[in-house]
């Protein structure tokens, strides 16, 4: 069963809102999904900050002067409010400042997502909220070192089995996950089970490719399509929030494929096979020195776990493959590689 809150995070990157660009814009997605036409007024304006654009000071102006209605004013909406202040061509501190003192608890941790200078001062006002929920959260978020059982039941009732989680308590939810992973798996972190997987590829597959009962064909892997369907099948149940060919970064300006991604850890998985053809491994890792430049362009990749099967045995020597493992920095970007090689 998925959970709540990841049905929720499709249902809302599906929309197009400004929630949905939010959410799209703190997890550095492409945001070119969304057309100018559907929004209009404020909204126009916020839709040219998610995207990028800048509008002129005169218009920021006049939005921030506009008198409210009713008691609504543009930061009634918050992925309102911080979509026309990312399009401000000068950081409206003051007016930000203004705001921000009387936004709740989880308006104030939306505003240091994407403004991080005020994680500091929503750090500060925590403990203004003591019966605030998200003042529990925040608390783990950025204080707690370790989880108990009442943690994991909150974080399940409040957050993953909720039916109207919103992006900001989505990305909560996903901050959480990243910082506590270690411990959803009797101390394994999310990488080291999935290589602990991948290292048991070819115990796992024999049922279904050698033993299968009688009058059901065996299952045969020609390619990496097989490949990648049976590691996502093998994947899925453990990590609900796997994505399957996910286009998350661009390379010479057409979008790449992600073979597989756990997007919220930071977790990109490359997925190789060795065929019968295939004379031995020095074009795969040709290829695998290419793919690390593709990948090193999602600002927030943490661990690349690349899976090679090799089921001919024409690798000539596996440490030409082990030795791409390790820490690498490419641009701006430092990420673990992780490399396993199965025969």
């Amino acid at each position: 069963m998925v959970p709540v809150i990841i049905e929720k995070k499709k249902e809302i990157l599906r929309s197009c809102s400004l929630e949905s660009m939010f959410l799209q814009y703190f997890c550095k997605h492409q945001i070119d999904m969304f057309e100018r036409i559907n929004f209009s007024g404020n909204n126009l304006v916020a839709y040219n900050g998610y995207s990028g654009n800048k509008e002129s000071i005169e218009i920021i102006q006049a939005v921030l002067r506009r008198p409210s209605v009713k008691g609504i004013d543009y930061s009634n909406n918050i992925y309102c409010f911080l979509g026309i202040h990312l399009a401000s061509p000068i950081l409206q501190l003051e007016e930000i400042d203004k705001k921000f003192s009387s936004f709740s608890l989880k308006n104030k941790y939306a505003v240091s997502l994407v403004f991080q200078n005020y994680r500091v001062k929503l750090e500060s006002s925590i403990a203004m909220y003591p019966e605030d929920t998200y003042s529990y959260f925040l608390n783990l978020l950025f204080n707690a070192n370790t989880i108990t059982k009442e943690d994991e039941d909150k974080i399940f009732e409040t957050l993953i089995n909720n039916e109207n989680a919103d992006a900001i308590d989505i990305i909560l939810y996903e901050q959480l996950l990243q910082k506590f992973t270690a411990f959803k798996y009797k101390g394994l972190s999310s990488v080291e089970l999935i290589k602990g997987i991948f290292e048991n590829f070819q115990d796992s597959i024999k049922h279904i490719t050698k033993h299968r009962r009688k009058n059901h064909d065996l299952f045969e892997i020609n390619d990496e399509y097989d490949v990648q369907d049976l590691s996502y099948m093998m994947l899925r149940g453990v990590f609900p929030d796997l994505q399957f060919e996910n286009p998350h970064f661009k390379s010479g300006g057409t979008n790449s494929i992600v073979d597989l991604m756990i997007e919220q850890e930071g977790i990109d998985i490359e997925l190789k096979m060795i065929k019968e053809k295939d004379k031995d491994e020095k074009e795969f890792i040709r290829q695998l020195k290419v793919d690390f430049n593709d990948y090193a362009t999602w600002a927030e990749l943490k661990d690349l776990v690349v899976f090679i099967y090799d089921p001919y045995n024409k690798t000539t020597n596996k440490n030409n493959f082990y030795s791409l493992a390790g820490l690498k920095t490419i641009g701006n970007v430092t990420f673990n590689v992780h490399v396993i090689v199965s025969n």
